[in-house]
């Protein structure tokens, strides 16, 4: 079977060190474990939008600015892919590996310029508004490919607001590297700190500064998201994301390891959020405390005070006081984290996420001539 995956600029520049087991694989979607299965897989990134526009790209500029365009998809996105398009046509499916990306690769399907299959993996685009026309636009897109999303909180209102049939639908779990995001093999330590990671707009990071000035522990913050400048002396801000090499994925599998917990504060949300960062702690025996939202990814094998600790408000003094119950006792921590780690042995491997992308990529029928679609 002959894969195409699409991804954003400043992935294929980690593929060698996940290659090699010197950072971890799943923000490839697995890509590399359908290619160690056999599978004809290539990788390509979106290039340079450089370049003079197009009557066709004006058009879409003004389609953009009166809100008709499809989630996170500017009109810069179908520059990018239409240098990619000549190249997919070889290919039995090609995955988009982002809303915005699988929703252009869409718009060149309904155009004829290739008629592969297409997978698109969603995560976050509910929170864009969209008009009626905007919603229409989305709709015929989504005709054009199988969508996959990591938790089953957002299904019944992409279902009713898109009209998309059952199985045009897939709810594939998110899965982390569990072979890179792992225990400490040496002695059992921990640090006096407590971590959170992340950048996506769900994060309330407002929230997070509320809770640390009624706590006395440290909070080491990786992100890129802006924070204010007055922020509290216990509070630590290191600049990463998936797309920054300043902060390798070993160092921030040390900070994992040594952290007491990770916090992850939500704001409301019918979609999964938190869940890679959740999956690399708890893979590598770190507690996780998580506000519990409506886009929980597992609402079945996850267990308030087993395997995980939920926060069901955002007011700071549950927090602070969840906080200080959870790290007051070591062997609380370690049992927490121990626990978690099985979890995510059991349900949270980008294995089983390979697994089912697998399966569906199979059952997908093969069109690679236009003119065999009409």
């Amino acid at each position: 079977m002959k894969i195409a995956y699409i991804y954003h600029p400043g992935r294929l520049q980690r593929l060698e060190a996940a290659s090699s087991g010197n950072a971890a694989t799943e923000f490839f979607y697995g890509a590399l474990e359908l290619r160690a299965r056999g599978h004809d897989v290539s990788c390509y990134e979106l290039g340079d939008p450089a370049g003079k526009l197009t009557y066709e790209q004006l058009f879409l500029k003004l389609m953009n600015r009166v809100g008709i365009m499809p989630p996170k998809a500017p009109p810069v996105l179908f520059r990018q892919i239409n240098r990619i398009v000549p190249l997919l046509r070889p290919y039995d499916i090609v995955i988009g590996t982002e809303s915005g990306i699988a929703f252009t690769l869409a718009a060149a399907k309904l155009r004829k310029q290739w008629c592969g299959a297409l997978i698109g993996i969603h995560c976050g685009f509910l929170h864009h508004y969209q008009n009626k026309m905007a919603v229409h636009l989305t709709k015929l897109l989504f005709t054009k490919m199988v969508s996959c999303f990591f938790g089953e909180g957002e299904i019944p209102i992409i279902r009713k607001r898109y009209r998309m049939q059952d199985d045009a639908v897939r709810v594939i779990p998110f899965g982390v590297d569990t072979r890179f995001w792992r225990p400490s093999s040496g002695q059992y330590e921990k640090h006096p700190y407590i971590l959170a990671v992340g950048n996506d707009f769900q994060r309330d990071y407002d929230l997070l500064i509320r809770v640390a000035k009624l706590i006395n522990i440290r909070i080491n913050v990786v992100t890129e998201r802006d924070f204010p400048a007055d922020i509290p002396s216990n509070v630590d801000v290191m600049r990463g994301s998936y797309r920054n090499t300043g902060l390798s994925d070993i160092q921030l599998r040390e900070l994992y390891r040594k952290a007491l917990c990770t916090v992850i504060p939500l704001k409301p949300s019918s979609q999964p959020s938190g869940q890679s960062v959740a999956l690399q702690s708890m893979a590598c025996g770190t507690p996780v405390l998580i506000t519990k939202t409506e886009g929980l990814w597992d609402r079945c094998h996850l267990r308030d005070m087993e395997n995980i600790v939920f926060v069901h408000s955002n007011e700071q003094e549950e927090w602070a006081a969840t906080i200080d119950k959870v790290t007051a006792n070591n062997e609380q921590i370690k049992r927490l984290g121990e626990s978690a780690h099985r979890y995510v042995s059991e349900h949270g491997k980008i294995e089983r996420y390979a697994d089912r992308l697998e399966q569906l990529c199979l059952a997908l029928p093969r069109i690679t001539d236009c003119s065999k679609s009409r």
